[in-house]
């Protein structure tokens, strides 16, 4: 048997020798992978052979035995060579799924966080739209300075004989109702009056006309501060609002020195 092996690997190393075209490589390599098979097959016979003195089977035999036994071995190796790739691909091909499904939920997200945004800007603008057309609404009987002065020219132009006792005594009359009218309300300005309502009360100038209404119709600074602490501010959100809420508490207590 032995013999045969060898006129069978000499054959095949011939056969390489002879080839005619030896580029061809998947030739070359099954007729390598030949010559590799047999003479794995004739190691493991001598091996067997060598650690089994009392062997009964023919060496033919055992040869066959080896062979088929060593067949099994690289088929098993084989199908576990495809299982691991095969493996390796479906785990690849996961992956790669859940990474898809993460970038489309970190789109989704980030479309989400922008929408959220133009409906912030939307609803600010509108505030600050509604906010305007309430102030016009406020002060559209309004007479300019400008005008004021023009109409007080034109009358000392028409009635040039105003004797200064005369003014004096009216502007007087004017300071004495201003006074009456407005010594005991708070007074605020146009800039403090956008803050106010933009901060503190939500865009809304109706709230703040209210609350103002209130506050000057209480008889001590104490009352007016207490009401804003107590009443007015848990109803709206003033964190991070200390500036504004300071600037109207100095107004309060403006009115009452």
């Amino acid at each position: 048997m032995h013999k045969k092996l060898e006129a069978e690997l000499v054959s095949l190393a011939n056969s390489i020798l002879q080839m005619k075209n030896k580029d061809d490589v998947n030739a070359l390599h099954k007729k390598a992978r030949d010559i590799y098979e047999k003479l794995t097959v004739l190691r493991f016979v001598e091996d067997y052979v060598e650690k089994t003195p009392n062997l009964s089977d023919t060496e033919e035999e055992t040869i066959s035995t080896m062979q088929q036994e060593w067949v099994e071995k690289v088929e098993f190796e084989s199908k576990m060579v495809v299982e691991e790739v095969e493996f390796e691909s479906k785990m690849a091909v996961e992956i790669h799924e859940e990474a898809e499904e993460k970038e489309a939920f970190l789109e989704a997200k980030i479309e989400e966080l922008f929408n959220e945004g133009d409906t912030i800007v939307k609803e600010t603008a509108k505030k600050s739209y509604s906010l305007q057309i309430s102030l016009e609404d406020e002060f559209k009987d309004a007479i300019s300075s400008d005008i004021a002065t023009n109409l007080f020219e034109r009358a000392t132009k028409e009635n040039p004989i105003i004797e200064e006792e005369k003014v004096e005594k009216q502007e007087i009359k004017q300071r004495s109702l201003n006074d009456a009218l407005f010594k005991n309300n708070i007074q605020v300005g146009l800039n403090d009056r956008i803050a106010f309502v933009n901060h503190l009360f939500d865009g809304s100038q109706q709230d703040f006309n209210r609350v103002v209404s209130q506050l000057n119709s209480f008889k001590t600074e104490k009352e007016a501060i207490n009401f804003i602490k107590e009443f007015v501010k848990p109803d709206y959100d003033w964190t991070n609002k200390e500036e504004f809420e300071q600037r109207l508490i100095n107004l309060i207590e403006r009115k009452f020195l």
